[in-house]
């Protein structure tokens, strides 16, 4: 079986992904590309250690990628989310650590 990767983002698909033929030959496209949307692990929480996923839309997470600041990338982001994406401390580590008040 042939392995194939997204044409948008270049991650491998697994061997019964859904390829799509165009007329210019196979555009293999994963899914959170077809959706716009992104996941991505976060870095790890200085509190905790643990790791958190964020589905986001591509467009926001390209314009952060290019230079953006996280704040003008992501507008509609609630501080605490923008903060983890940042950091990767979770609100509930920020209060353990007795810093929400930064927000």
């Amino acid at each position: 079986m042939i392995q194939y990767s997204c044409f948008n983002c270049g991650i491998d698909l697994p061997e019964d992904h859904d390829v799509r033929f165009l007329k210019d030959g196979p555009q293999p496209i994963c899914t959170p590309c077809r959706l716009n949307t992104h996941t991505i692990l976060t870095n790890p929480c200085l509190h905790c250690e643990a790791q958190s996923e964020l589905t986001l839309p591509r467009k926001n997470l390209d314009e952060w990628w290019n230079g953006k600041y996280v704040s003008d990338a992501f507008p509609d982001m609630p501080v605490e989310q923008r903060e983890l994406l940042i950091t990767g401390i979770h609100p509930e580590c920020w209060k353990e650590l007795g810093l929400d008040e930064a927000f």
